[in-house]
C-alpha cells in the first residue's frame, strides 16, 4: 500500500516541480522586460515566453491603440496570419470581453492597462492541450505585469518623440532661445545664437552670461 501511494505521488511531484519551473522562468523574464524601452522589444519577449512555455503551433499579438488593433506579431518569426484568421481569433468587442477565452486547444489574454485595453494575445494549439489550463492560469498571473512593461514602453516612446519635437521645434526657430541655469551659465542654446552673435556655440557654453 506504501509503494502504491509513493507511485502515485510521483506523477503529482513532477506535474508541480514543473508548473514552479514553468512559473520561474516567466517571472525572471518579466524581470528582464522593466528594463526594455520599445514596446516591440517587450512584445517579442512575451512571444517568446509563451512559445518556450506552451510549445504552441503559433503565438499571435496585437496591439490595441486608440480603438484600433494594429499589425499582428507571430511568433515563431517567420509564420504568417491572414485577416480571415484574426477575425476568427480576436472578439468582436475587445474591450468589454472577457480577459481570458478559452480555444479548443489554446487561449487568448487580454492585456489592461491604466487607460484601457493595450492588446491581445493568443496561443494557438499548445502541445500539451490537458495542460492548457494551467498555461492559462500562469498567463493569468503574470497578466497585469505584462501590461504594465507593454505601457511603460509606450510611455517611454512617446517621451521621446515629444522630446524629438521639441528638438526639431529648438534647432529651427528663427529667434534665439536658449535654457539656463541658475549658476549663470548657458545649458542649451539654438542655432540662431550663433548666426546672430558671431560666436560658436561651444563658446557661449563654456562662459557664464
Amino acid at each position: 500500500r506504501l509503494r502504491r501511494a509513493e507511485a502515485a505521488r510521483e506523477p503529482v511531484l513532477a506535474q508541480t516541480g514543473q508548473v514552479l519551473a514553468d512559473h520561474a522562468m516567466a517571472f525572471d523574464v518579466l524581470s528582464q522586460m522593466s528594463g526594455l524601452a520599445e514596446e516591440q522589444q517587450v512584445v517579442d519577449r512575451i512571444l517568446d515566453l509563451f512559445y518556450t512555455l506552451c510549445a504552441p503551433a503559433r503565438v499571435v499579438y496585437l496591439p490595441f491603440t486608440n480603438g484600433t488593433l494594429g499589425p499582428a506579431r507571430v511568433c515563431p518569426a517567420e509564420g504568417t496570419i491572414t485577416s480571415e484568421e484574426l477575425v476568427g481569433l480576436v472578439p468582436p468587442d475587445l474591450e468589454r470581453s472577457a480577459a481570458a477565452l478559452y480555444d479548443t486547444d489554446g487561449f487568448g489574454l487580454r492585456l489592461d492597462g491604466e487607460e484601457g485595453v493595450l492588446g491581445f494575445l493568443h496561443v494557438s494549439h499548445v502541445a500539451f492541450p490537458e495542460h492548457r489550463n494551467e498555461y492559462l492560469n500562469l498567463g493569468l498571473a503574470i497578466r497585469r505585469v505584462m501590461a504594465l512593461a507593454v505601457e511603460n514602453a509606450r510611455h517611454v516612446e512617446a517621451l521621446e518623440e515629444a522630446r524629438s519635437e521639441l528638438d526639431r521645434f529648438f534647432d529651427l526657430v528663427p529667434d534665439m532661445v536658449c535654457v539656463a541655469s541658475t549658476d549663470g551659465f548657458f545649458k542649451r542654446l539654438n542655432p540662431a545664437w550663433e548666426r546672430v552673435l558671431g560666436f560658436t556655440l561651444q563658446e557661449l557654453l563654456s562662459r557664464p552670461f
